[in-house]
C-alpha cells in the first residue's frame, strides 16, 4: 500500500493509525458492554483512519459514543498546513461538563490529513474520538465518479 503526503516532515510519515469503528463519534456503545480506553496508549504520533474518521472529534460529544463513557475530543482548531507542529488540548466529558479534565497534545496538519501526539489518558474509560470529514461523507463519492467517468471515457478511446 502507498502513502502519498504532501508533507514531508517526519510525523506526517511515521505515525500509528487509530482505525477502529468503535472509535467513530456516530458509534453507540451497546447496553451492557465494557468501555473501551486509551489508558493503554503508547506515547507517539497518531492518525485517525476509516473506518473510525479521519480526524479527532472537535465538538463536546455525548457520553456512550466513540465506545466509551468519557469522551474526548479537541477544544482547539484544528491547524492549517503552514502552522507547524501546534499545541491542543483535548477536553474530557463527564455527565453535562463538556471538559470536566483535559490533556495537552501536539498536533500537525499534514496536507490530506492530520497527525496527533498522543499519549495515554489519565484513566478508563476516556478515550480520543474520531470524526469523519466532509471530503469523506459527502464529496468522496461525488470525486470518485468523476474520476471513475473520466478513466472510463480514456480507455474507451
Amino acid at each position: 500500500m502507498y502513502v502519498f503526503s504532501f508533507n514531508s516532515e517526519r510525523e506526517c510519515l511515521n505515525y500509528a493509525a487509530l482505525s477502529s469503528a468503535s472509535r467513530s463519534s456516530t458509534y453507540q456503545l451497546p447496553k451492557g458492554s465494557s468501555p473501551s480506553c486509551d489508558d493503554g496508549l503508547s506515547t507517539g504520533w497518531y492518525r485517525f483512519s476509516d473506518p473510525a474518521g479521519d480526524k479527532m472529534a472537535s465538538t463536546c460529544l455525548p457520553s456512550g459514543k466513540c465506545g466509551t463513557v468519557v469522551t474526548g475530543w479537541l477544544q482547539t482548531a484544528h491547524p492549517k498546513t503552514a502552522d507547524g507542529i501546534v499545541s491542543g488540548k483535548v477536553c474530557f466529558r463527564w455527565g453535562s461538563n463538556c471538559c470536566q479534565w483535559s490533556q495537552n497534545i501536539h498536533l500537525r496538519n499534514c496536507g490530506r490529513f492530520y497527525v496527533y501526539k498522543l499519549v495515554k489518558t489519565f484513566a478508563c474509560p476516556m478515550r480520543f474520538c474520531a470524526i469523519p470529514s466532509l471530503w469523506q461523507g459527502k464529496f468522496q463519492n461525488i470525486f470518485c465518479l468523476a474520476v471513475c467517468f473520466a478513466l472510463f471515457n480514456a480507455i474507451r478511446m
